[in-house]
């Protein structure tokens, strides 16, 4: 438990530090948030059975972090380890895997409406800078896969091997997860948002805790 006290204090630290401008403790308190999220869920479960999806996908948000503190001409690569990220949570939340039912139809109607009309802002901004016009594609594709992990989420309140107290935490995380990049994607491409970065980064941290701790209610663990 200490270390999930811990990531919690550098999660704190790091939307005081964004507020503030402290831009030095932003470097440390960033990634150590993440790291010791892992630390902590490593410790209390060995990521056995399907606890390694989520932990790979900790390990790739994680490598994420650190990329996005680098120059903007790094973006990509970040948001590449962001969508392996995503992929591993979806084979976590989909562990073990069920052929499509009948009811999954409103979770998925739910997710497409979401994906159109959040990608149909984006994409105006977007085509309007030449400057960043090429990343068109990797966001459409980004925007796919982080919607499969919300739809993923979604799924498992109606999943019986999930308990509603863990299927409230994966949803609520990933829903947050989606809100964190797009207030990201609407500040960097349509138009500059205030506190923008402090609004990414606490929904950010809010949502790998909820994803991760709802995995871990799943296995048993807590």
């Amino acid at each position: 438990m200490i270390w999930l006290v811990v990531a919690f204090f550098f999660g704190f630290l790091n939307w005081l530090a964004i507020w503030f401008n402290w831009g030095k403790v932003i470097y440390v308190a960033k990634p150590a948030t993440l790291f010791f999220l892992l630390l902590w869920s490593w410790q209390l479960s060995g990521w056995q059975g399907g606890l390694i999806w989520f932990g790979l996908a900790l390990i790739f948000s994680l490598v994420g972090d650190i990329v996005l503190m680098f120059p903007p001409k790094y973006f990509l690569l970040g948001l590449a380890a962001f969508f392996f990220g995503h992929i591993f949570y979806i084979i976590g939340l989909n562990t073990p895997f069920q052929t499509p039912r009948l009811w999954m139809i409103a979770p998925l109607a739910s997710v497409i409406l979401g994906y159109v009309w959040i990608m149909s802002t984006v994409l105006r901004g977007l085509r309007k800078n030449p400057s960043v016009r090429s990343l068109q594609v990797p966001v459409l594709i980004y925007g796919l896969v982080i919607s499969g992990m919300v739809f993923s989420a979604l799924c498992t309140i109606i999943k019986p091997d999930w308990s509603n107290q863990a299927a409230l935490l994966v949803t609520s995380g990933s829903i947050l997860f989606l809100f964190s990049d797009s207030i990201l994607a609407y500040a960097r491409f349509v138009s500059p948002m205030p506190r923008e970065r402090f609004w990414v980064m606490i929904s950010y941290h809010l949502a790998q805790f909820g994803l991760i701790t709802g995995a871990l209610l799943w296995a048993g663990v807590l």
